[in-house]
């Protein structure tokens, strides 16, 4: 529980960065109807503003990250697990595709690394795609953009993220994609 004292004189509590509940100490102790009303008041409004920034979606849809450096699974996982998704991690294009073929049903959509041993993200990306033409993917890499449509022989991609990216960037990019 995360909980820090704001500059109106209310607490902010949090279990998790997306949901927090302010609670108004301007009420006196004595006035315990009034601060429930208050806590609830404070809660919906903090509720419609959090649903405003990430939009509709199902909870818990999975996301399958396919890259090969251990640190960009691991920071891309805790940031798309802080905002509600379920990940699955694969360190190179072989396990990507052997993980997309096993849970393709639960899978939302595929964030793969360009750049990648033993199975390039070109070819695995091709072979997502003939395996579920439907398939939602985010491609990442360091390339820029016009790069990106250079090597996909001026085919472009259905999203794009460039290396390094903010956890912003990959909500946004992610969400945008799974709600398309």
């Amino acid at each position: 529980m995360i909980s820090r004292r704001n500059d109106s004189g209310g607490d902010i509590a949090s279990r998790s960065p997306h949901a927090a509940t302010y609670v108004d100490n301007l009420s006196s102790a004595n006035d315990t109807m009034g601060s429930r009303t208050a806590l609830v008041a404070h809660q919906d409004t903090i509720a419609s503003g959090i649903q405003s920034q990430i939009g509709e979606y199902t909870p818990n849809s999975v996301i399958l990250v396919i890259d090969d450096e251990e640190v960009v699974r691991s920071v891309t996982r805790r940031i798309l697990e802080r905002f509600g998704f379920r990940v699955l991690l694969a360190s190179n294009g072989m396990a990507g595709l052997e993980l997309f073929q096993s849970h393709a049903a639960i899978i939302s959509c595929v964030l793969l690394d360009l750049s990648m041993p033993q199975l390039t993200g070109e070819d695995l990306y091709y072979e997502i795609y003939r395996l579920n033409p439907d398939m939602r993917m985010i491609l990442m890499s360091g390339y820029s953009e016009e790069e990106l449509i250079n090597r996909f022989d001026g085919v472009q991609p259905p999203a794009f993220l460039v290396k390094p990216f903010t956890a912003q960037d990959l909500h946004m990019k992610v969400r945008q994609v799974i709600d398309a």
